[in-house]
């Protein structure tokens, strides 16, 4: 299968991992689906993910564009994935986040 970004680009994909439990934030966990591609890939959030996870990209004159998760409790926080300064996509772990298991192949 061939996944077509919407700026043109495209990436092949050689499976799914369905059904993987990710811890969010402060003990509240998701499953999430990941599409399993070779190589350094760009990161894919589509309508289903967003709505799953009640979350939604919005942008910031602050910290630009960022995903923001409504936790249960109503807390709500951003991952920033475009900085607002440089205007480029964020490709590393935003701070505070200490670790993150992914294997690339």
């Amino acid at each position: 299968m061939i996944l077509r970004g919407i700026r043109g680009h495209s990436t092949a994909i050689f499976g799914l991992a369905e059904n993987t439990p990710i811890l969010i934030s402060s003990g509240e966990e998701r499953k999430l689906i990941f599409f399993i591609a070779r190589g350094a890939v760009h990161s894919v959030v589509g309508t289903p993910y967003l709505a799953d996870n009640r979350a939604t990209g919005e942008h910031s004159q602050d910290i630009g564009e960022a995903l923001s998760y409504k936790e249960p409790y109503g807390r709500r926080f951003f991952i920033p994935i475009c900085s607002a300064e440089t205007r480029e996509w964020n490709l590393s772990l935003p701070k505070g986040i200490e670790m993150c298991n992914a294997k690339q192949i």
